[in-house]
C-alpha cells in the first residue's frame, strides 16, 4: 500500500506556519465521483470498464484501496489530486503496487497531460523519501471526462514538442541513464583536450571543470600554481575577470588551505593587476592568512561586533559601517573560525 511507502509528512518547526493545500475549486461532479468511488465495489466495477485488459490482467482489485489524495511539494504547499487508488499485482506477476491515478475533467484542459506528469512526479518523490525504499509504484492515470463535446485536447506529452525524433527523445528521457560529468573520472589532459580554443570562454570552462575537480586535493597548492594560475593569467585582461574572483572564493571557502600568504603568493606571480581594483585578487588570500592570526586577539572587539551584528541578520554594507572593515574584509574575517 502506499501508505507503507509513503514518507512521512515533511516536519513543520514552531517558526513555520503550515502551508494550506493547494486546490481546484471542488465541483458537483468532483463531489459525486468522489463519494460514489470511496466505496471499494462501485471503485472496482469502474476500473474494471476504464482500465484497458493488459493492466487489468495484473492487477489483484481485491485488493484496491483509496489513498490519501494530498501532493506534498519541496518548500511549497500540497497540491490535491481528485482520487488515488492502490492496489496489488496478482500473485503470478512481477511483485509490487500499483497506483492509479484517476482525475475528472469537466472541460478539455490543453496542459492536462503535463498536470498529470506533475502528480504522478509528485507521488514518486513522497514514495522516495521512505527509509529502505528503493524502487517506485507503477502509475496509471485515467482521465474521466463529462464534457459537452467530445474530448479534443492532447492526451500526450509528445503532442507538445515538435519535430521528427519526439518518440526517441521521450523514450531516451525516460529509459536511458542522464548525461553524467563525472570529475572523478575525468583526468586533467581529458579537459584541457577538450577546451583546446583561444576564447576566453574555453579558458574560464577549463578553469571551472580543473577547480572542482581538485577542490579536495590535500596537496592542493601544486594545482593552483601549474594548472590554474596560468589560466587565471588569461583571463586577467578579458570579459572574465569577475570570474576569477568567483573563483577564488570558492577556493577559500572550499578548499584544505594551510597557508594563505603562500597562495598569494603563488596567484601574484599570474595575475595581472588591473589598476582599477580596489583589492587585488592574491590579497583577498594574503589578507585572509593575516587575519587568521589578528582574529585571536580580536573576539572580544570589533570582530567579535561585527560577527554579533550578522547573526542579527544586519546587511554587510550595515556593519562595515559600522566596524570600519570594508566588504570584502568582512567576507574574509566573517568566514574564519578562531582557532586557540
Amino acid at each position: 500500500m502506499i501508505s507503507e511507502m509513503e514518507a512521512p509528512a515533511i516536519p513543520v518547526t514552531k517558526t513555520e506556519p503550515q502551508k494550506k493545500t493547494t486546490r481546484r475549486k471542488e465541483t458537483p461532479h468532483d463531489r459525486l465521483l468522489k463519494h460514489m468511488l470511496a466505496k471499494l465495489d462501485t471503485a472496482r466495477a469502474v476500473l474494471k470498464w476504464a482500465l484497458p485488459t493488459h493492466i487489468l490482467q495484473e492487477l489483484d482489485l481485491n485488493t484496491l484501496t483509496v489513498e490519501p489524495t494530498e501532493l506534498p511539494r519541496p518548500h511549497r504547499a500540497p497540491l490535491r489530486t481528485d482520487l488515488i487508488f492502490g492496489v496489488k499485482r496478482q500473485a503470478d506477476q512481477q511483485a509490487g503496487y500499483v497506483l492509479i491515478l484517476l482525475e475528472h475533467q469537466r472541460r478539455e484542459e490543453y496542459w492536462l497531460p503535463l498536470r498529470l506528469l506533475l502528480y504522478m512526479a509528485l507521488l514518486w518523490h513522497t514514495c522516495s523519501r521512505r527509509k529502505k525504499i528503493r524502487t517506485l509504484p507503477f502509475i496509471y492515470p485515467v482521465v474521466l471526462y463529462n464534457g459537452k463535446k467530445a474530448y479534443g485536447a492532447p492526451r500526450s506529452i509528445s503532442r507538445y514538442f515538435k519535430g521528427q525524433n519526439v518518440q526517441t527523445y521521450l523514450t531516451d528521457l525516460v529509459l536511458k541513464p542522464f548525461q553524467l560529468l563525472d570529475l572523478t573520472c575525468e583526468s586533467d589532459t581529458a579537459i584541457e583536450a577538450a577546451f583546446p580554443g583561444t576564447q576566453p570562454g574555453e579558458w574560464a570552462g577549463q578553469a571551472l571543470l580543473l577547480t572542482m575537480r581538485h577542490i579536495d586535493d590535500h596537496d592542493i597548492e601544486s594545482f593552483l600554481d601549474n594548472k590554474l594560475g596560468p589560466l587565471f593569467k588569461q583571463l586577467t585582461c578579458t570579459e572574465h575577470q569577475e570570474d576569477l574572483s568567483e573563483l577564488l572564493q570558492y577556493l577559500m571557502e572550499t578548499a584544505k588551505i594551510d597557508n594563505e600568504t603562500t597562495l598569494a603568493t603563488i596567484f601574484e606571480r599570474h595575475i595581472v593587476e588591473q589598476e582599477d581594483r580596489t583589492m587585488s585578487l592574491a590579497r583577498k588570500l594574503e589578507a585572509r592568512g593575516e587575519a587568521r592570526g589578528e582574529a585571536r586577539g580580536l573576539e572580544t572587539g570589533i570582530l567579535f561586533v561585527a560577527r554579533n551584528l550578522e547573526k542579527t541578520g544586519m546587511p554587510l554594507s550595515e556593519i562595515a559601517k559600522v566596524t570600519g572593515f570594508n566588504e570584502v574584509q568582512l567576507r574574509i574575517l566573517l568566514n574564519i573560525r578562531v582557532t586557540r
